[in-house]
């Protein structure tokens, strides 16, 4: 299906369009068992599951959606009932997945580079605890059939004592909340939330504007100063392309700084580059209407 033709709709006429829709699909495992002395097993389906559903989301997304999403890190995460939606050219609803009890269990963020043209998106993956697939209605969804995109060259970051001002790149990143599916007394599944993965981030800067990160590298690692007081925290933002309207950010806590590296395979000093590569504890979410 070409890309801008799935749409997501939670509750109601809630809708998002999306880059891209997969998964879904609904299988059984196949238990064996020999009997007696027959020469080969007997084989059964085991109960229905249903395969994770990943969804690529662009700057345009509903609210119901957003507060999901933003939400999904908590202690208590909610659950969401939807549709994945197979739309063609015309916008009309060719088929339809349904899924209920959904928990996110990842969050993944695009490579952000200054020098890149390419285009930013979250791609978000959830569990249901159950998925039905049936034809879809034929009505026509509102608005545009493709979802606005946003440069992953557009963002900022900001760490508390650190000249962040020539930061380059930030590459790719996710975040993972463990999820347990177990049956139910009715024969049905159930999603449960565990605890949240926070990754470590890799950053590239300008060499001659990193002596702030040389200074905490030297203080934090090798002099040892490592502790709760020594870490710092920080905010990444996601622009818009012009760099002045934020989109959304992610409040980075406890952050520690690893290790520090040099790459001067340009033989330029002015262009040389340091890759950072950093600790966090805790991520929290923000993003509005046309955010990333």
């Amino acid at each position: 299906m070409p890309q801008g033709q799935f749409a997501l709709q939670l509750a109601n006429n809630d809708v998002t369009y999306l880059a891209e829709a997969k998964g879904g699909g609904i299988y059984a495992d196949v238990p064996s068992q020999f009997v007696g002395a027959e020469h080969f097993a007997r084989k059964r389906l085991g109960p229905p599951k249903y395969e994770d559903l990943s969804v690529q989301v662009g700057t345009s997304m509903s609210n119901a959606l957003r507060d999901w999403i933003t939400a999904s890190w908590a202690v208590q995460p909610p659950k969401k009932d939807g549709a994945i939606l197979t739309l063609d050219h015309n916008r009309r609803v060719r088929s339809e997945q349904s899924f209920t009890g959904a928990l996110i269990g990842e969050i993944t963020f695009p490579t952000l580079d200054a020098g890149s043209n390419a285009t930013g998106v979250l791609s978000v993956r959830f569990t249901p605890q159950a998925v039905v697939s049936r034809p879809g209605s034929g009505d026509i969804l509102p608005g545009p059939s493709r979802p606005p995109t946003w440069p992953a060259s557009s963002f900022r970051l900001q760490i508390a004592g650190l000249d962040c001002s020539r930061v380059s790149r930030i590459d790719s990143f996710t975040v993972r909340r463990a999820l347990t599916v177990s049956g139910s007394s009715t024969g049905g599944t159930i999603v449960s939330a565990g605890k949240v993965e926070v990754p470590n981030l890799k950053v590239t800067l300008s060499a001659p504007s990193a002596g702030s990160w040389r200074a905490w590298h030297d203080d934090f690692v090798v002099q040892g100063h490592n502790d709760d007081a020594h870490e710092k925290n920080g905010t990444l933002t996601f622009l818009t392309p012009d760099l002045t309207t934020e989109l959304g950010h992610l409040e980075l806590r406890h952050l520690g700084i690893i290790r520090l590296t040099p790459d001067t395979s340009t033989g330029d000093v002015i262009a040389a580059r340091v890759t950072a590569d950093l600790y966090c504890e805790q991520m929290e979410l923000r993003v509005g209407a046309g955010s990333p």
